[in-house]
């Protein structure tokens, strides 16, 4: 399930406070439909542009929060 999904057509900066995580290096994933890259994030806050029609995902065992999305 996506964590956030870029509906519009520009670049979005979103920032994600990573609380916990089993992996760093699968902590997120970031992609379009069923081809994602592995995002290697420690625990903290972190600005990722995600670009449009592009999706975050959670790894396995990993908590996060949207702070905050902007354009």
């Amino acid at each position: 399930m996506a964590l956030y999904t870029n509906h519009s057509r520009l670049c979005a900066i979103v920032t994600v406070n990573l609380q916990s995580t089993e992996n760093p290096g699968k902590a997120l994933q970031k992609g379009l439909n069923s081809v994602f890259e592995d995002l290697n994030l420690e625990v903290g806050y972190h600005d990722i542009i995600v670009e449009p029609a592009h999706s975050l995902v959670l790894g396995p065992n990993t908590v996060a929060t949207i702070v905050g999305v902007r354009g």
